[in-house]
């Protein structure tokens, strides 16, 4: 990995499955030293933001240089240097999502 503390590394479900696996911890436990719901936000739009779970920086993995995890690392990092990225039209995601997800795209808040 590039060891850049000013990138943020989001984790999927599977990652974290996987990370507490390999470094056999509960969730709980590993919420508590390695993970946190990070802000996420678009700069065109700075009052809007989602939440999204990501490894608390510095990463805590990455010893002497090397990741100490790497059979289980997460998605990001085993894309390094690529970013996933997903863009579509709102109003196709808004038909594809129709009555699969409470998710509001106007107000990009949850639905009660």
């Amino acid at each position: 990995c590039s060891g850049d503390k000013g990138i943020e590394v989001n984790l999927t479900i599977g990652d974290i499955y996987r990370m507490c696996e390999f470094l056999m911890v509960p969730l709980e436990e590993f919420f508590s030293k390695y993970a946190s719901l990070k802000a996420f936000g678009d700069p065109r739009h700075p009052k809007v933001y989602d939440l999204d779970i990501g490894l608390n920086m510095p990463c805590k993995f990455r010893k002497e240089g090397k990741c100490s995890i790497y059979p289980a690392r997460p998605l990001n990092c085993r894309l390094f240097p690529y970013w996933l990225l997903i863009r579509a039209p709102e109003d196709k995601l808004k038909e594809l999502l129709k009555g699969k997800c409470s998710y509001n795209l106007d107000k990009k808040s949850l639905k009660k």
